[in-house]
């Protein structure tokens, strides 16, 4: 129908009183149709009459509809205007608002309620979308605070767990050509997973994957203790760097919901992950020594530190292995620097590959190390130092005339639960003094804190002398083949260590 005027109540107005006053014309010929005499029909009277009652009726029909249509879009309106406020005042307040806030009741069967059912579908819509919207604040919060690696892949699986819907995954980690699993949640076996081609497919195209896997299907070998419906395969990267990947498994199909969410993820963390690889890598290199790749003293310190407290808490006991190399002087002096940087990288390496994964090895001083071992008892602790000296005195030092050997001199000291000794700086002077009588008994030993020493310099004076003169011999040998003046050996000083 034709509008009239921008308001709709005006034009209902004018088309039913309009209406009413075309009735009220028509109707008197009608009555002739029906018989009624031409003479009563067509008086002025009954004309104005029908007239008049037409108007009225089309004025009581507006009157009646503005009644019953008005006060329910004055409610939608109002409504609307109250979500706008609130939806304004959110913006500035940050409060989220629920789906009661805002749904309009539907009172109606009609178009008015379509209207308002209509209305609620899209306050449902708003508020899902504004939830998602604040997942992924929370998601950006989270991963942004984390610097490190563990602590930030525990928090990435976590959050992408609850909020994908998952029901296990792995956060993995490329470290050079490798992929390394940095968190993992109800997977068996993740690290297989680091070799999965579709994994590289993902990391090196940069695309979100999905792989569904059907029902039918036969799963061997898997890393899981449920069959999954859908895996989720996630590359992260940041810039060019292919810095990783979180693979996610679901026993149903993720959601469109979780899908959007999927990419907000991956958008924030090939951030994340690339400085928390970067301030692991600062924190490595103030860690440790760059020589050896031993701990340094400060950080190993600390870890002492914080070993004797936990074993104050737990009531474990911790052994400090203290040792240096014998002579290491003199094999300087004979062989040179280069060759005595060799040594000390040998004999790290030689230590820790007695040492399990929980100990820490810690470069003291020159040529001192200190092996921290949680959880090892004296006795343990002097066998695991004897296969530490065994280990460097077989071992052949090599530099450009031949081989060599070292030997090492070990102290060992136990922090006891509840013996007296409880303090860090007490254990290492402890294990300081014990590595002392070693060396002085005839060195190349292990000696324990409380040991009793027997008397043996003499017989090492002795063996000093004879192996200082058999590195004298040695160093002539080189001498002479090089064209040089062979260097004088002292014989006061011992020199068991550098056997050539």
């Amino acid at each position: 129908m034709r509008r009239f005027s921008p308001e709709l109540f005006r034009d209902l107005r004018w088309w039913s009183v309009g209406l009413g006053l075309t009735v009220g014309l028509v109707f008197p010929f009608g009555m002739l149709l029906l018989g009624v005499p031409t003479g009563s029909v067509l008086h002025w009277r009954t004309l104005l009459a029908s007239v008049a009652a037409g108007a009225g009726v089309g004025w009581l029909h507006f009157r009646v509809a503005q009644e019953l249509i008005r006060p329910e879009l004055q409610r939608v309106v109002h409504h609307l205007q109250s979500v706008q406020e609130q939806l304004g005042e959110g913006m500035f307040t940050g409060r989220r608002a629920e789906k009661s806030d805002w749904r309009l009741p539907v009172t109606t069967a009609d178009e008015l309620g379509e209207m308002a059912a209509t209305f609620n579908g899209l306050v449902d819509e708003l508020v899902r979308l504004q939830n998602l919207e604040q997942v992924a604040e929370q998601w950006t919060a989270a991963i942004s605070s984390r610097l490190d690696l563990q602590s930030l892949g525990d928090t990435v699986l976590a959050e992408m767990i609850e909020h994908l819907k998952a029901t296990a995954g792995v956060v993995l980690v490329r470290e050079g050509e490798e992929l390394l699993v940095a968190a993992n949640h109800g997977l068996a076996t993740p690290e297989r997973l680091a070799g999965s081609a579709q994994v590289r497919r993902a990391l090196a195209s940069d695309r979100l994957r999905m792989v569904r896997v059907p029902p039918e299907a036969v799963i061997e070998g898997a890393v899981v203790d449920f069959r999954p419906a859908q895996v989720m395969i996630m590359p992260v990267v940041h810039g060019e760097q292919r810095l990783g990947a979180v693979v996610l498994a679901s026993e149903g199909m993720f959601s469109k919901d979780a899908m959007w969410l999927a990419g907000v993820f991956k958008r924030g963390l090939g951030l994340a992950l690339n400085n928390a690889l970067a301030h692991e890598r600062m924190q490595r290199l103030a860690a440790v020594d760059p020589l050896t790749g031993a701990f340094n003293r400060r950080f190993g310190m600390q870890r002492l530190h914080e070993e004797s407290a936990k074993a104050a808490r737990m009531e474990q006991p911790v052994t400090v292995v203290m040792f240096d190399i014998d002579h290491f002087k003199r094999v300087n002096d004979t062989y040179g620097h280069l060759v005595g940087d060799r040594v000390l990288k040998q004999v790290v390496a030689t230590a820790r590959a007695t040492l399990r994964d929980s100990d820490i090895l810690v470069r003291y001083g020159g040529e001192e190390f200190v092996a921290i071992l949680p959880g090892v008892d004296r006795e343990t602790g002097r066998r695991i130092a004897e296969r530490i000296r065994t280990a460097v005195a077989e071992s052949d030092v090599e530099y450009e005339d031949g081989t060599f050997r070292v030997t090492i001199s070990l102290g060992v000291a136990t922090i006891y639960p509840h013996g007296e000794v409880m303090d860090e700086d007490v254990i290492l002077k402890q294990a300081d003094d014990a590595l002392y009588a070693a060396k002085e008994s005839g060195r190349n030993r292990v000696v324990c804190q409380g040991d009793a020493i027997a008397e043996s310099a003499p017989a090492d004076a002795a063996e000093d002398a004879a192996t200082a003169q058999r590195v004298a011999d040695a160093a002539a040998a080189a001498a002479r083949d090089a064209g040089a003046a062979a260097p004088v050996a002292d014989p006061k000083v011992p020199a068991a260590c550098i056997l050539p």
